[in-house]
């Protein structure tokens, strides 16, 4: 299969992830292979994200199946995969089967091959069919690790509905082996996430992959604090003085926004009126916030925010908030946003985030449901000296290692120098 000779020496790069807000969705902020398709994008490549139809944050179609057109050299195409209402679910494990295959026909049907296959991981099915067509057609091929799947499984379900699952988990791991056996390069947004890839590969193929970390990292939040809409400038003039506590972000499960709404409560019971609570996203504990904010006039929901909202949001707050029901290991893109607006985290999750918020003194970690544990760490950061000293620490650190342009300028070399290196680790 020939190279595509219309590029005049620049490469067609293919990145595969569902999941993560497109650029064609409207308003939706630029996330890490966003991020990373945007700088191969101005260094002149050409890139194709492969994606579904179906939106994982909104539950909602996103469009019809098809190639969209971010611009001159950079598309997006959406395969037709189903949907599904709950993350945990037959559908949704259906819908990444249906992706596996879907990936398989579109790749088998190009006339030219691209010159990088790069795949998030996960999904395992997805990451496998990428890497066989990579194989069998000499492409390199990244894996990049976004999460410990099957692995998160086994720890959210015990030993006894591991077993009963294993045929599930099994094939999980086999695909996860085959595209690291393939991998010309592994990449992961943690060190963790990282040896855990290295651990997963074959011993023997080790010493011809690359293994790189490249953080998630955030846009350097330099926003004015205009909204855009006057209801919010409004309510943030008027919240001018206090100390301001931000939640933004999904509201899955996996968070615990209740504890926040008992914090406010607390402080309100108090006459405590130097702090306010403000909670942005959207998501199935949506109600559970909305009644809340009615109920108590210290708590704040703003819905969902667009980009350009959500950078003044932060620029307006004082520390940012994440009570999440804690997968040890987990680092997720939202400290990195916090940290981008130089805000000190409060934060349960536990392994390797809560060792790196100890490590730099950026934030406080407290015990997944300890709602004792997490008023003391918002009394401590009510104290504008402590609360000071953290901010200029984040600062310091997001602006030295964590600042996006920074990070996938460095990844984007490693895409443009693997697309001169054969499977084998050959130039």
């Amino acid at each position: 299969m020939a190279k595509d000779s219309r590029l005049n020496g620049k490469k067609h790069i293919v990145v595969i992830k569902d999941g993560e807000l497109l650029p064609i969705q409207e308003n939706s902020p630029c996330l890490r292979l966003g991020s990373l398709a945007a700088q191969l994008v101005s260094d002149g490549h050409h890139v194709t994200w492969l994606a579904t139809t179906w939106s994982h944050q909104f539950k909602e179609k996103i469009d019809n199946p098809g190639i969209f057109n971010v611009s001159a050299a950079y598309d997006v195409v959406l395969l037709e995969c189903g949907s599904y209402q709950r993350n945990i679910s037959f559908s949704r494990l259906l819908h990444h089967r249906r992706f596996a295959k879907r990936i398989t026909a579109w790749l088998n049907q190009l006339e030219i091959q691209p010159d990088l296959i790069l795949a998030a991981y996960p999904i395992p099915g997805a990451a496998a069919s990428a890497a066989r067509y990579a194989k069998d057609n000499d492409i390199p091929f990244i894996l990049d690790i976004r999460d410990l799947w099957p692995d998160v499984f086994i720890d959210k379900l015990g030993k006894t509905l591991s077993s009963l699952a294993s045929p599930f988990l099994a094939a999980q791991t086999r695909d996860l082996k085959k595209a690291l056996s393939v991998a010309t390069a592994v990449t992961a947004v943690s060190q963790k996430y990282l040896q855990w890839g290295l651990e997963n590969t074959p011993a023997k193929l080790r010493g011809d992959k690359k293994f790189l970390f490249y953080p998630i990292g955030a846009q350097n939040n330099s926003s004015d604090q205009d909204f855009g809409n006057s209801e919010l400038n409004s309510l943030f003039d008027n919240l001018s003085g206090k100390t301001i506590f931000a939640f933004l972000g999904s509201f899955g499960k996996s968070y615990d926004l209740d504890i926040i709404v008992k914090a406010a409560r607390h402080y309100e019971e108090l006459g405590q009126t130097d702090i306010h609570f403000c909670v942005a996203g959207d998501g199935e504990q949506r109600p559970l916030v909305e009644d809340a904010a009615q109920r108590l006039s210290n708590l704040s929901y703003l819905g969902w925010l667009n980009s350009s909202q959500t950078a003044a949001f932060l620029r307006c707050s004082d520390v940012g908030m994440m009570p999440l029901q804690s997968v040890s290991g987990t680092f997720p893109n939202k400290p990195f946003q916090y940290m981008a607006a130089s805000l000190p985290i409060i934060s349960s999750l536990e392994g390797e985030f809560a060792d790196f918020l100890m490590e730099h003194r950026i934030g406080i970690n407290f015990d997944v449901g300890d709602e004792h544990g997490f008023i003391a760490a918002i009394d401590q950061l009510l104290q504008r000296d402590d609360r000071e000293e953290m901010q200029e620490r984040v600062k310091a650190l997001f602006d030295k290692n964590f600042e996006q342009k920074v990070i996938y300028s460095k990844f984007a070399r490693t895409v443009e120098d693997l697309c001169h290196t054969n499977v084998d680790g050959t130039g």
